[in-house]
């Protein structure tokens, strides 16, 4: 019975260890390039100043990119707090430029014009706006990842 629970006891801690391997190369894999179904999609956002280049995929909340969802005429972004995706955006400014690559080639600029820290269950900043186009931007921040850093961008 001992040698039983010995065998047990160490094959749950090479399964979680093994575990826990995969979930830190999760966040610190290369991100593969993204593929559109829509030359208007679009594909890669890039904050240079940040060191930001990322593919904008469709899945909801994927460890590969950030994830691309139109909310009437805002396009909103999202993506994990990790280093490999949008840890680096914790230090935005406002001013920086975000650039949005497209599947045919061409590319739209923004200039970050609000940095707001908000609960996690704040959606209101999700809204359609009225005015222009507007980008907004959004990862988890703070302790435990309970609230949200979203930075609002205008076309430029």
């Amino acid at each position: 019975m001992r040698n039983l629970l010995t065998f047990f006891l160490i094959l749950s801690s090479l399964f979680s260890f093994g575990f826990a391997g995969y979930l830190v190369w999760q966040r610190f894999a290369p991100l593969p390039p993204a593929v559109a179904s829509d030359p208007s999609d679009p594909i890669t956002l890039a904050i240079p100043e940040l060191g930001i280049s990322l593919p904008v995929l469709t899945q909801p909340l994927t460890p590969k990119g950030v994830t691309y969802e139109p909310h009437g005429n805002n396009l909103v972004f999202y993506g994990h707090n990790w280093p490999n995706i949008l840890r680096p955006f914790q230090k935005a400014q406002v001013g920086q430029k975000i650039i949005i690559g497209y599947a045919d080639g061409s590319s739209k600029q923004f200039e970050i014009s609000t940095l707001t820290v908000v609960p996690g269950s704040k959606v209101e900043i999700l809204e359609p706006t009225t005015s222009n186009t507007q980008l907004i931007l959004y990862t988890c921040t703070g302790f435990l990842d309970r609230e949200r850093l979203v930075a609002t961008a205008t076309q430029i």
